[in-house]
């Protein structure tokens, strides 16, 4: 009789060897998997000065998680108002805590959700996305905000449901605003490129001045910024810009840009690939447009549930103190395939290796990250991973067994069945394309 060998195959171990080993200019990363039973949580942030994350629902409640719970009382739940509108790609989509932000009663957090249709327009519109400032009820320990208290800010009103963005984010003074083309295929009314609109535009609101504010058009050219952060160190801009069918785009705006109007290029470009200019607009390749520093190519079309396609979700850089090697790269991802790529700047108009995959190392200890529509930081910077499916992940400080760990675990799951994607309706709508 011959003696089994426990261990692995030499192939086996040549690709956990691989898997592991470090690569020039990437740090090894790891996940944990610290919440799960979340209803389709959409965005994760924290307070200036506050350890706890606060987590976005897509049916329109903050939770707060500290030390291990959820606390029972929610934070925020911006359906009391009656107004809340889940149609399509709408819903709670972020919110935002100004940097003065102290939990003193009658500080504000900022919130990002669609609401019913202020009316008029033929077509008549079918919701309205709502930019609302709430007074804080009280202090850090029993923090809840007061949503009678709520101010409507900004408003727009549309027809189609979706490219809705859904990011908002304070830089200094100023509130950012990534909004989304409006809907339809092709920018089909060339709002991202027409200066009388504020589809297809970053926009910004001056919060030192008296209600009600006004929106300056900060960039335009612009699909759906669904998710877009700043580098919390520089300042710089990154965006996702979600692809129509062949191109999904990453963008950076350095911060010693102060003046208004760059130009991403949607719909005269889809990536770096010419898409769709009209008469009157800049021609492909026009130099004064702003070219993405990374874009990968969609597979298979468009639907999610097909198997195939892409839509990026922006993610964040990395200025945590857990993970040294890794700090000024960006992570993001993609929500329809699952994969997950980090990428560092070049300071100019590129990457300084390309997009390294980091989907083998970030398989977690426990559940399986898909459905990924953001990657969120708390106070101190080190970075989460949201599963609309009710996860949440963290990329913790990775020791050797931990790296070697999640490299053994993606070689024994090669070839892994993906989750089903269950389309669910209402709050639970969990599976569709949401940006």
């Amino acid at each position: 009789m011959h003696r089994v060998r426990l261990g692995l195959l030499p192939w086996a171990a040549a690709l956990l060897a691989a898997l592991v080993a470090p690569r020039p200019g990437a740090a090894a990363i790891s996940a944990e998997r610290v919440l799960d039973g979340l209803s389709s949580p959409v965005f994760v942030t924290a307070a200036p000065g506050d350890p706890r994350l606060f987590i976005v629902q897509l049916g329109g409640t903050v939770v707060i998680y500290d030390d291990g719970q959820v606390l029972p009382t929610p934070f925020l739940d911006v359906t009391v108002n009656g107004e809340f509108n889940l149609t399509g790609e709408g819903g709670l989509l972020s919110i935002a805590f100004p940097p003065d932000f102290s939990f003193s009663a009658g500080d504000y957090v900022y919130a990002y959700y669609s609401a019913d249709p202020q009316g008029g327009g033929d077509p008549a519109p079918e919701m309205s996305m709502r930019l609302s400032r709430f007074r804080l009820l009280s202090g850090m320990e029993t923090v809840r905000a007061d949503e009678s208290t709520e101010e409507v800010l900004y408003s727009i009103d549309k027809v189609p449901t979706n490219h809705n963005g859904g990011t908002i984010a304070f830089r200094g003074d100023w509130l950012y605003l990534g909004l989304g083309d409006g809907g339809g295929p092709g920018d089909p009314d060339d709002l991202a490129q027409d200066d009388g609109s504020d589809f297809g535009k970053m926009l910004r609101f001056d919060t030192t001045q008296a209600l009600p504010w006004t929106a300056q058009h900060w960039a335009k050219g612009l699909r759906n910024p669904f998710r877009w952060s700043f580098d919390r160190m520089t300042g710089d801009l990154y965006i996702g810009d979600v692809g129509q069918n062949a191109e999904e785009e990453i963008d950076v705006q350095p911060a010693t840009v102060t003046t208004p109007g760059e130009n991403f290029g949607w719909d005269i470009h889809e990536g770096d690939a010419c898409f769709d200019p009209d008469p009157g607009e800049l021609p492909c390749d026009d130099p004064s447009l702003t070219f993405p520093i990374h874009r990968y190519d969609q597979i298979g079309g468009s639907n999610c549930n097909a198997g195939g396609s892409g839509s990026v979700t922006g993610g964040a850089v990395y200025r945590g103190s857990a993970i040294p090697e890794f700090q000024g790269h960006y992570l993001f991802a993609d929500f329809c395939t699952d994969e997950i790529w980090s990428l560092e700047w070049d300071g100019a108009g590129g990457t300084v290796a390309g997009a390294v995959s980091r989907t083998a190392e970030l398989v977690p200890d426990q559940g399986s990250i898909e459905s990924i529509v953001a990657i969120g930081e708390d106070d101190a910077g080190e970075l989460y991973i949201v599963d609309l499916g009710g996860e949440i992940f963290r990329v913790p400080e990775p020791g050797a067994s931990a790296t070697a760990a999640a490299a053994l675990t993606a070689l024994l799951t090669l070839g892994r069945r993906r989750r089903p994607r269950v389309v669910r309706s209402g709050a639970g709508a969990a599976t569709r394309r949401v940006h």
